[in-house]
């Protein structure tokens, strides 16, 4: 069990809040990574549901997204909890991160 998400959001910042009576550690998202050894199932790797190498002793697995995403580009602006955001979400609010 693991986190490779090394974010404040993902780690957590310890914050000043009278509201809850001091400082407490905030947490904007929580995760679980789990890994799953090819060989305590019995075959010799996973491969992608739909991937066309699979060979025999393989395990396919469903994937909750695609395999090759398309990279940023140069012109992209990635999106981070941290940081102020200049433009609208989708519900019309604007970040309000000081």
């Amino acid at each position: 069990v693991s986190s490779h998400n090394l974010s404040k959001a993902a780690w957590g910042e310890i914050q000043n809040s009278a509201r809850y009576g001091g400082r407490r550690l905030f947490i904007r998202h929580w995760e679980l990574g789990v890994f799953v050894a090819p060989s305590l199932l019995g075959c010799n790797r996973l491969i992608p549901f739909g991937s066309s190498s699979s060979k025999q002793g393989d395990l396919t697995v469903p994937l909750p997204y695609s395999l090759h995403p398309q990279p940023y580009g140069s012109g992209d602006d990635p999106w981070a909890v941290d940081e102020r955001q200049s433009i609208l979400d989708r519900f019309g609010r604007q970040s309000c991160m000081d």
